[in-house]
């Protein structure tokens, strides 16, 4: 977001102001306004009922959720017969009678905002904000700092790769996934791991491999309103598994703009920090939060919202195990990763009592 990109929730308000910026004409403008608004509705009672009809700060809804919802009104017949919920919804069936593919049509004029909009960045507010990670390559420590990421954007590698320098690992080699992250022609001390995909990757259907693009592409393999956000496939899986082992043999975990809405994430971030006896995470958000103990609380009640996909999920964390510091990204970066993470490394050390920094 300090780069210019939006937040989860900052689409959904902008998806809202391009429908009503379509003009008059376009035959979508009204389908799509009464589409965006059926959803809505449709999230706002379903987060209502989750936890005994109690709302309690589960009514932040972004465009995950609206997405997913929309892929399931595309795919409906394919995850519920139809016998056995009788009609669908008037409402559905008549946008499909007048407007013919009119949530593929919705599906596609999201995306299309995704990848030219919502996911473009300032390009001097992006180095700005990167400017303690080249400090931090420039200094004589020997580290390895994996980053992990939810996000679709390229705003790391746009401003720490080129075609004379490779400063941050992402697992492909000529555009091809090979998940080699110590790669001795590209000695990286940065290693980023995007577990939802980028919008420079694209399954190419001969090879049936994602490939790395030059530029965003127009229909990019990324986990986009999915309700199962753990696909099978490389590099996705192999992603997973390795936040998962990082997560295992790392004391210090630092949470930057992370709502702590997809419960799987969740799953694997409590049990990673409840199975060691020294572990800290701290968690950068100048507002989401008031105490340690209020977002624990919050935590558990996402955790605990029903779902169709998920058998069982963890919710309870210990509040002495997090540090919400209330500073954004940028501000965060400057003050903690400047003086080679002097401050930082203060925090580690105070975590493991003398260990080795990274």
């Amino acid at each position: 977001m300090d780069a210019g990109c939006l937040s989860s929730g900052g689409m959904l308000e902008e998806l809202k102001e391009q429908i009503k910026e379509l003009p008059v004409s376009n035959p979508l403008k009204k389908p799509f306004q009464g589409i965006y608004d059926f959803i809505i509705a449709s999230l706002s009672y379903q987060n209502s009922m989750k936890i005994s009809g109690v709302q309690n700060g589960l009514t932040n809804i972004n465009i995950e959720d609206f997405v997913m919802v929309l892929r399931q009104l595309i795919d409906r017949e394919y995850i519920i017969p139809p016998p056995l919920v009788g009609n669908w919804n008037n409402k559905i069936i008549g946008w499909e009678i007048q407007n013919g593919d009119v949530f593929i049509e919705f599906l596609r004029f999201v995306t299309e905002l995704l990848i030219n909009e919502w996911t473009k960045f300032e390009e001097d507010k992006a180095e700005e904000l990167i400017a303690p990670f080249r400090e931090l390559i420039q200094s004589p420590d020997d580290f390895k700092l994996d980053i992990f990421t939810l996000n679709y954007d390229v705003v790391w590698e746009h401003c720490l790769n080129s075609d004379t320098e490779r400063l941050i690992e992402n697992g492909f080699s000529a555009r091809r996934w090979t998940g080699v992250f110590d790669d001795e022609n590209y000695p990286s001390k940065l290693l980023i791991s995007k577990l939802h995909g980028s919008v420079d990757w694209y399954f190419d259907s001969e090879t049936e491999q994602v490939l790395l693009s030059e530029e965003p592409v127009s229909e990019p393999t990324i986990i986009f309103g999915s309700s199962n956000k753990m696909q099978s496939f490389d590099p996705f899986i192999s992603l997973l598994s390795r936040f998962r082992q990082r997560l295992q043999t790392s004391t210090l975990y630092v949470i930057i703009g992370y709502s702590f809405q997809d419960r799987y994430i969740n799953n694997i971030l409590i049990q990673s920090l409840s199975s060691k006896l020294a572990g800290t995470a701290i968690v950068v958000d100048p507002s989401a939060w008031v105490s340690e103990q209020e977002l624990v609380e919050k935590v558990e009640l996402t955790q605990r919202a029903k779902s169709l996909n998920e058998m069982i999920n963890l919710t309870r964390i210990n509040p002495e195990r997090i540090n919400l510091i209330k500073k954004n990204a940028k501000e965060f970066y400057k003050d903690y990763l400047t003086d080679g993470a002097e401050k930082l490394k203060n925090i580690l050390e105070k975590v493991e009592e003398g260990e080795p920094t990274f």
